[in-house]
């Protein structure tokens, strides 16, 4: 399962993937190779149930106007996942109040951190290798 849940990740942001699933069968490596287009397809009954169940949740609430929406949870992140939800919401006078499609920002919290996490890791590897001695024989004009 490890290597279709790299698939679903990857699927996420590219539009075909590939994966090899490790000791499927009595040690044998299973290549996996798939397209965003075909995934889709795949989830095609479930994303239906998705936007039928968002359809009835707000008109079970009883919402005048959403202040604002958060999703949680990795399958968030797929696009068809999304599109499916802002459509449900698109449908709904509670929920086009939330903005339309060009304001949508799913997984934003997720990637802002990432950002921050990976510019860390970026510095760190640049001080790591300039190594403990970097700087530290420099002089400026005014000590020489």
């Amino acid at each position: 399962l490890d290597g279709c849940e790299r698939l679903r990740k990857l699927l996420s942001t590219l539009p075909e993937a590939a994966v090899s699933v490790e000791n499927l069968v009595d040690g044998c490596d299973v290549p996996l190779k798939l397209a965003r287009d075909d995934f889709v397809a795949l989830l095609a009954p479930l994303l239906a149930k998705l936007g039928a169940m968002t359809r009835r949740a707000l008109s079970t609430a009883g919402l005048e106007r959403l202040a604002s929406v958060e999703l949680a949870g990795g399958g968030t992140r797929i696009p068809a996942v999304q599109e499916a939800v802002t459509q449900a919401l698109l449908e709904s006078a509670a929920g086009a109040a939330v903005g339309g499609l060009e304001d949508r920002r799913f997984g934003a919290k997720l990637d802002d951190a990432s950002l921050a996490v990976g510019a860390a890791l970026v510095a760190k590897r640049a001080v790591d290798a300039a190594g403990p001695a970097a700087g530290a024989g420099a002089t400026t004009a005014g000590e020489a």
